[in-house]
């Protein structure tokens, strides 16, 4: 069987947010949304997911972003307010305050004229410690109406986790069975770091096996982030374990 493209290990892709001890946000994206590659403004990676159904001007989008805070939840939603409501082609309401799991979070609706049209955006900005996650969905005015049970959908999925196994906790039995073949993915990857880079791939890959039978045929529920997630969370073991000599000389030649 053809390896998920999804599940290709060996690329040793890394995400920047599971590379420290700040935790990240699991969400569920709307059945069929495509994940997307972007580069936010600070050139670093960006999760996003885009309806499959694009259109000429704004394709609805969700992304998923980090970013430092120093303040509460509502000097937080104080400040965005009278930042952006300061500028006469923006609106930005506050719809409330939920709980996501423990962590205090707040919902945002902002509008921004456009050359394209008038634009509202859904923001879900969730509070942890000196960070805060956020969800930004935006869509024409025009299309809000046949988004926006999808988005909040999405929006009540979320939660903050330490790891993809995080996720599983309602189901010990799937939980433990992904355990396992993660544990032996990372106790390979850590046996076969001395080894020429060819056969510490091949290694790597014979090992995913298990674990894209488990996550495509066992874990479809939790929707296509949680493949993206679970293996960059393995990348990120791989990039940190310290390449030795023979690893590096083959990986240049």
């Amino acid at each position: 069987m053809k390896a998920h493209p999804l599940l290709i290990l060996a690329s040793f892709l890394s995400m920047t947010y599971l590379q420290s001890a700040i935790k990240t946000c699991f969400f569920i994206p709307p059945k069929n949304w495509v994940y997307c590659d972007q580069k936010s403004a600070e050139k670093k990676e960006t999760i996003a997911f885009v309806s499959p159904k694009k259109l000429k001007t704004i394709t609805p989008t969700i992304a998923y972003d980090i970013k430092p805070n120093s303040v509460s939840a509502n000097d937080y939603v104080k400040s965005a307010l009278k930042l952006l409501n300061q500028d006469r082609n923006h609106t930005c309401i506050s719809l409330g305050s939920l709980q996501i799991d423990s962590h205090h979070a707040e919902l945002l609706q902002i509008d921004q004229k456009m050359p394209i049209g008038k634009v509202t955006l859904l923001q879900l900005v969730i509070f942890d410690q000196d960070t805060v996650h956020i969800l930004s969905a935006p869509t024409l005015e025009s299309d809000f109406h046949r988004y926006d049970s999808d988005i909040l959908e999405t929006f009540k999925s979320a939660q903050l986790i330490s790891s993809p196994l995080d996720v599983l906790n309602h189901a010990p039995l799937l939980r433990s069975k992904l355990s396992s073949a993660m544990d032996s993915f990372c106790s390979t990857a850590k046996q076969f770091q001395s080894t020429p880079l060819k056969l510490y791939k091949n290694a790597l890959i014979s090992e995913s096996k298990q674990i894209e039978s488990i996550l495509l045929n066992d874990c479809k529920e939790y929707g296509t982030y949680f493949p993206i997630l679970t293996i960059n969370y393995l990348n990120d073991y791989v990039q940190n374990l310290s390449p030795t000599p023979d690893v590096v000389q083959n990986e240049n030649n």
